[in-house]
């Protein structure tokens, strides 16, 4: 409950800072929402907040937010969002556009579910980041090479699916993931591609240190050594804002 309310705050404090601003009225979006926690988590404290994504885990709560339209499925046979046109307010993302394969797609529906004056947050890996999130393999987001992940296999690395597998079976599985279930682009790449869409395309990771309870030391040294949050832009996280 406390990581879903600080996620939350975090989202709300950054888009604050950028000189925005989230009331009661504000309808807000979570592409790719999971279970739909943080819209719940949105909808406890009072706002309009609805989720989509391509598939959720069943339970009481999920089968509410569905039949109720809180939570909605994607096509993932045709790329649409399950909203109108000019609809939402704010859409926010976390740990999702490392798994976006077609960026242009993606960045025309958030555009087009955006309403004029509306904005987008995103969360997401960095492309050098030291483990890969997903198959725990160091460096695995810039060398996706077989024999790379197969090295990793034999020495007993898996992740929390691969228990049991042979080194050669995790060593396929990863690869055939990565390849086809993983883009992390240059930050200059991710950059050229959303000012396509979007007028104002900016990294705001200094903004992000501010809110990880953690790392207080870090936010304020930031302030300092300015290198600091493009160097966690680079080896950690990228939080990238988007607006009309």
């Amino acid at each position: 409950m406390e990581e879903k309310n600080q996620r939350m705050l975090t989202q709300i404090g950054i888009v604050r800072d950028l000189g925005y601003k989230l009331d009661h009225e504000s309808v807000i979006l979570d592409l790719g929402c999971g279970n739909g926690n943080l819209v719940n988590e949105y909808r406890k404290n009072g706002y309009q907040a609805y989720g989509c994504d391509f598939e959720f885990n069943y339970d009481p709560n999920v089968t509410y937010l569905q039949e109720s339209g809180i939570i909605r499925k994607i096509n993932s046979t045709i790329y649409r969002l399950p909203f109108d046109d000019n609809s939402i307010d704010f859409l926010t993302s976390e740990q999702v556009f490392e798994h976006v394969m077609d960026y242009s797609t993606t960045l025309s529906e958030i555009k087009r579910v955006l309403k004029p004056n509306g904005f987008s947050l995103h969360f997401f890996p960095s492309r050098y980041k030291v483990i890969e999130p997903h198959v725990y393999v160091p460096f695995a987001s810039i060398n996706q090479k077989y024999y790379w992940l197969l090295i990793w296999a034999f020495l007993g690395v898996r992740n929390e699916y691969q228990k049991g597998l042979t080194a050669k079976e995790t060593a396929y599985k990863n690869y055939y993931f990565l390849k086809n279930r993983t883009s992390y682009l240059t930050r200059s790449k991710i950059k050229k591609i959303c000012k396509m869409y979007f007028s104002n395309v900016r990294f705001c990771e200094n903004l992000f240190l501010k809110y990880i309870r953690r790392a207080p030391i870090l936010s304020r040294l930031s302030k300092v050594f300015l290198f600091l949050p493009l160097l966690y832009s680079t080896m950690r996280a990228r939080v990238l804002f988007l607006s009309n």
